[in-house]
């Protein structure tokens, strides 16, 4: 029962540190993989651009050098060379890294709850329902704190999504569309997001910037079909897969090493893009740096990039129906690149300052204004 390494969660940061692991060529011996679940349904879509091509085989289906953005008066698709634009099905993912670990007889899976992790100096002690296993580096992808009761901003990207077949050509596969503010803004900022993968196949979702931590399945449902029938003028169709989540938006400081031996990865390490929720290139950069493939082992934040994502977080969280005429300048006046460079944090203060001219400054210098208050205050 003692082992080099224990992963804690097969989720996306964990099966990305077994990859980079087995891709590294470091020696060890025994690694075990705890999870609850067995991992064999399609429970998940990561979606994601990036310049260099990934190191997954089920990211290279389906590519894309187009991305899309739309609101009431006006559609707009640009070339985001040189980035292009990945998705990964769960199920593809898990079974593209399973196979790995079939392969691979020092790697060993247990199928078991997760009830505490233990850093005791010289081991880590993992306690499961089945009983207890000791490993010298635990990666954990499981626990987090209640971002609902922690001081820090914290909203919800809530989401419900559909892969339709239409009847009749509806959609361009080369044309992904990343945010549509075609819908009714009321209490939350709203949009929708089509992802095509054939004239008659798209995955379609509606999604929602909100302070709500519940999820409405009914009224979702009847958002998302409104749309389909309204902005796409579709009827019927056959829902060939759903899926519903929520994606955690915060500014808190998640700590990425809690203790000597144990590294958090994934959501519960940080790896969540505060104002967008991308996070699978994240997690791809930080098990690197585990590994001592990166520049260090904790990730270093740029403070620039901190504020600007407060300030977001907190138009979100108190003046929600404010984000849309805020994603419109954006989209509408910058070249969709260094948008996304931008969203990576990968911009230059020039291009920032170039980004930020041109977007409407009341919301910001009003939530600027409120967070210096609090700052001052406490």
């Amino acid at each position: 029962m003692n082992y080099d390494y224990i992963v804690a969660g097969a989720g996306l940061g964990g099966l990305s540190f077994v990859n980079h692991l087995l891709r590294s060529g470091l020696p060890f011996e025994r690694l075990l993989i705890i999870d609850k679940d067995a991992k064999d349904s399609n429970d998940r879509t990561w979606s994601f651009w990036s310049k260099e091509t990934p190191d997954y085989q089920c990211a290279t289906q389906q590519i894309w050098d187009h991305l899309g953005f739309a609101s009431d008066d006006y559609i707009q698709y640009d070339s985001i060379l040189p980035y292009r634009y990945y998705t990964i099905n769960g199920i593809d993912f898990y079974k593209e890294i399973m196979q790995l670990i079939r392969d691979d007889a020092r790697i060993s899976l247990l199928e078991t709850s997760v009830k505490n992790i233990a850093d005791k100096g010289d081991l880590v002690e993992v306690e499961t329902d089945l009983g207890n296993y000791t490993a010298i580096k635990v990666i954990d992808s499981i626990n987090r704190p209640s971002l609902r009761t922690a001081d820090a901003i914290s909203v919800a990207q809530s989401f419900l999504g559909w892969v339709i077949e239409t009847e009749n050509p509806t959609f361009d596969p080369a044309k992904p569309l990343l945010m549509d503010f075609r819908l009714e803004q009321k209490e939350a900022c709203c949009f929708g997001y089509v992802l095509p993968y054939s004239t008659n196949e798209a995955l379609v979702e509606y999604t929602q910037f909100t302070s709500n931590w519940t999820i409405d399945q009914s009224y979702f449902r009847t958002q998302l079909q409104q749309y389909i029938q309204t902005i796409w003028s579709v009827d019927r169709y056959t829902i060939k897969h759903e899926e519903i989540g929520q994606i955690p938006m915060t500014n808190y400081e998640f700590d990425e090493q809690p203790s000597k031996n144990v590294y958090r990865v994934g959501t519960a390490g940080g790896d969540t893009k505060p104002t967008t929720g991308y996070t699978f290139t994240n997690v791809q950069d930080h098990v690197k740096r585990i590994l001592g493939q990166g520049e260090s082992t904790n990730k270093t934040s740029d403070l620039r990039f901190d504020f600007y994502d407060t300030l977001l977080l907190q138009i979100i969280a108190q003046h929600p129906t404010k984000v849309k005429p805020i994603m419109e300048y954006l989209f509408k006046n910058q070249p969709m690149p260094r948008v996304l460079s931008f969203l990576d944090e990968d911009t230059n203060p020039l291009e920032e300052m170039m980004i930020f001219g041109q977007l409407p400054w009341m919301p910001f210098l009003n939530s600027l204004t409120k967070k210096l208050r609090h700052d001052l205050l406490f």
